[in-house]
């Protein structure tokens, strides 16, 4: 016999019993106490174990649907944290487009912000969220990117923005030998030069001043 998958079985049992319990708890309790730790304790078991064990997957499938979309909306940075994880994407995103349909202005901030990250996987996740919520709410997210466009632009300056890229850049030519990957790097702040005062956006007076002094060497470099 072998006794190491049997006591993989009877964790894996473990695991999806807590699973069931805490939804349980949670739908039956959400109007009457404070389930924060029960809430708190399931996304550990399902980021944990979502990804591993079918039968987490399917108890996660079948208490989602049971709790209240009300239950996540003290939990969204918790949720939006974990959207590059492979192991739980397809539910959690799940998760959150329901969310956003029915309370796009609690989602639409942090997942404007996450449709901006770094990470491609977290990005490509957020924008499919943000387009779902767009089909219904197409005000509430055009506000949203203005704002969050307008925030990034008074809190990083250009000087900052091309520091970094010209270290990545940098890096991407020296170390991985990768010209195209550096040019792609540098594309859209040499947009960025080229559009100021392009269209309804009224540049800074620190972006016209990077302009006046920087445009023209990035500019021949460039070409």
């Amino acid at each position: 016999m072998n006794f190491r998958a049997a006591e993989a079985s009877k964790d894996d049992s473990y695991v999806t019993n807590a699973l069931d319990g805490f939804f349980n708890s949670i739908t039956f309790g959400h109007s009457r106490y404070d389930v924060t730790k029960d809430v708190l304790r399931l996304l550990t078991l399902w980021f944990n174990y979502g990804g591993r064990l079918v039968e987490v997957h399917d108890a996660v499938s079948d208490g989602l649907a049971k709790v209240s979309i009300d239950t996540w909306l003290e939990f969204i940075p918790q949720l939006i944290a974990r959207l590059h994880s492979s192991q739980t994407n397809h539910l959690l995103n799940h998760l959150l487009t329901r969310i956003g349909h029915h309370h796009p202005q609690a989602l639409i901030y942090p997942i404007t912000v996450a449709s901006t990250a770094v990470g491609a996987k977290r990005k490509v996740a957020a924008e499919g969220i943000l387009a779902a919520v767009k089909r219904h709410s197409p005000q509430l997210v055009q506000e949203a990117e203005l704002v969050s466009r307008e925030l990034i632009r008074v809190a990083i300056l250009w000087n900052e923005l091309w520091h970094g890229a010209l270290e990545e850049a940098s890096r991407l030519y020296f170390a991985v030998h990768d010209v195209q990957a550096m040019l792609n790097e540098l594309a859209p702040l040499h947009a960025q030069l080229d559009n100021l005062g392009v269209g309804d956006d009224i540049p800074t007076l620190r972006e016209i001043a990077f302009h006046q002094a920087f445009a023209r060497d990035l500019q021949q470099v460039r070409i």
